[in-house]
């Protein structure tokens, strides 16, 4: 799950360019996205647990048919990862 932060789907999220606060090495993730019709839209989910040796703090963000990349559940669960880990 270390792989979802560093290089893969979270990747941008947790990247150096972002100005990440928390060590992308140090977070387990994994991501998903539905498309459906009942809710009509994409559904995007973001699972996350870190530190990785020694686990504080466990989240879990799907945003429902969210609009802009402002609304994406892996941004939303690094912000919320940062505001614990770091303050």
């Amino acid at each position: 799950m270390r792989y979802t932060t560093m290089v893969g789907t979270s990747r941008k999220e947790f990247a150096y360019r972002r100005k990440a606060l928390i060590n992308a090495s140090q977070v387990a993730a994994k991501t998903g996205t539905l498309r459906g019709d009942d809710p009509e839209g994409i559904t995007n989910w973001f699972l996350a647990a870190a530190p990785i040796d020694n686990p504080k703090i466990a989240v879990a963000v799907v945003v429902v048919d969210g609009h802009g990349a402002s609304t994406r559940a892996s941004r939303l669960g690094r912000m919320i990862l940062e505001k614990y880990l770091v303050g």
